[in-house]
């Protein structure tokens, strides 16, 4: 079995580090994610006392990034679920869902959805053992498929897993696209606007091609895209803000919805929030099928 992304468990991490916060003060909720932690880091989240040793002498400047971008970037994806939910959403795919706990979290989805969580098999079966332990028993209304998306048939892969193609479909693919090649992402892409019917919709975030090429003057994100590299999870793909239009739009999609990240601060930040500096390279967007 392949070894859980690394990615992943961080992306975790910045769910359950934003969900010990205040109600107020969280930009996102999410009880399932310490869960999928591994034990040697739970109290570094968990503890006042692990969460300032972690501060102090663990988080490197593109980690506070990440720990503000990833709670904002699940605040905005939920949002877009629930818009979908409110007009009659039946059947869910959360591409590279990693640790994901949506299906498990939301109640709107525990009735009349159809949910297929896509993933690498070893990130997949390392959420499968932890969330057997956290409820007793895997969940039922889950149908997990293994998956590269790199390198697998997604069209062959959904149709054994049960998808239905005449249903009304939202597709999730949060944090995956830049850890693609193009031809990877134009062929999910591809896939989306041809087997779902008009209506359905995607909700993806991206990067800059700055990053990609190594040309960002960030050095946050520089130390980043070192760690990735390291780690063997490199990013290979990006989009311009301006381009993200006209790209959906050549692959079938329309209404298409495109904020960066200082759009979603003014957007769906409050006060309360506190001052938040997420990563600015990113953006996040979302389109329904022509």
């Amino acid at each position: 079995m392949n070894k859980p992304s690394e990615t992943a468990n961080r992306v975790a991490f910045c769910r359950a580090w934003e969900s010990q916060k205040p109600p107020e003060a969280r930009l996102c909720y999410d009880p399932i994610a310490v869960h999928m932690l591994r034990d040697e880091v739970k109290p570094f989240v968990l503890t006042p006392e692990g969460r300032e040793f972690f501060l102090r002498k663990m988080a490197k400047p593109y980690v506070l990034g990440i720990l503000d971008y990833i709670p904002l970037r699940t605040q905005v994806i939920d949002g877009h679920l629930r818009d979908c939910l409110a007009k009659g959403l039946r059947q869910l795919v959360i591409l590279g869902a990693g640790y994901d706990s949506r299906a498990y979290r939301l109640a709107e989805l525990q009735e009349n959805v159809k949910i297929i969580e896509v993933d690498a098999a070893g990130t997949q079966e390392d959420k499968k053992a932890k969330l057997t332990v956290q409820f007793g028993q895997l969940p039922t209304q889950v149908t997990f498929v293994a998956l590269d998306l790199g390198k697998d048939d997604l069209a062959a892969n959904l149709n054994q897993a049960g998808f239905d193609s005449s249903l009304s479909t939202l597709f999730i693919w949060e944090g995956v696209t830049y850890f693609l090649d193009a031809q990877a992402v134009d062929h999910t892409l591809d896939y989306i606007s041809a087997h779902t019917p008009a209506g359905s919709s995607i909700v993806f975030d991206y990067v800059r091609p700055e990053v990609v090429d190594g040309s960002t003057r960030n050095p946050a994100m520089q130390s980043m895209m070192e760690f990735c590299a390291e780690i063997g999870e490199p990013y290979r793909f990006g989009l311009e803000p301006r381009q993200v239009e006209r790209f959906l739009n050549q692959r079938g999609f329309q209404d298409v919805v495109n904020l960066t990240v200082a759009e979603c601060l003014d957007k769906y930040l409050t006060p309360a929030h506190g001052p938040r500096k997420p990563m600015p390279e990113y953006g996040i967007a979302w389109a329904s099928v022509a």
